[in-house]
């Protein structure tokens, strides 16, 4: 795939590709201001590490959601075929220290075009995952959110809109602190959960 700079700002071209990997860089802050022509804080820099995940395959766009929390990162695989399915998404749990891949998630009801892992974020030991076009409750499009113990990889819960309706989009963006989580219904609102 061919790479390209632009200004601050590097251009890829060519057909897409999902099986991504995703560079992880350390960056040592000066505190010195920078100006607005001075060089990305991370070009020239050699990645620190490279988390592919065991299994990806091309179009599974591992790395379109990304998150990372202490010593672990969250790469999300929407396109994921796993399971035999077409587009049922996945999650990969990195262990930063190492490199190594602790856990591939899943949701536990995963169907064809759910794009799980579409959302993700972290927070200590506990992982969200958005699925923005699961069809729970027998809807179309309503979505979902799974939330896993990072210590075991299993999932904890299966969070749902309690108004939700078709094309809602629930699971479009999650993001977590400590025990809170709030699940974006893109084409709905914003929901709380404690």
């Amino acid at each position: 795939m061919p790479v390209s700079r632009r200004g601050n700002h590097l251009e890829f071209a060519g057909p897409a590709r999902a099986a991504l990997t995703v560079l992880l860089f350390v960056s040592a802050w000066t505190g010195a201001p920078r100006s607005s022509e001075a060089a990305p804080p991370y070009a020239g820099r050699t990645p620190a590490e490279k988390l592919t995940a065991s299994d990806t395959e091309n179009l599974d766009q591992f790395g379109q959601s990304v998150a990372l929390s202490g010593n672990l990162a969250i790469v999300g695989a929407p396109f994921e075929d796993g399971d035999g399915g077409d587009n049922r998404g996945a999650a990969y749990v990195f262990d930063l220290t190492t490199g190594d891949e602790l856990f591939k998630l899943t949701a536990s009801d995963t169907e064809d075009s759910d794009f799980f892992g579409n959302s993700v974020a972290l927070s200590g030991n506990l992982a969200i995952v958005g699925a923005y076009l699961e069809d729970g409750d027998g809807g179309d499009n309503r979505g979902a959110a799974y939330v896993y113990d990072l210590t075991t990889g299993n999932e904890l819960f299966k969070l749902t809109a309690f108004d939700t309706e078709d094309l809602d989009q629930f699971g479009q963006s999650v993001t977590l602190s400590g025990n809170l989580a709030i699940v974006g219904a893109y084409l709905e609102g914003c929901l709380l959960y404690t």
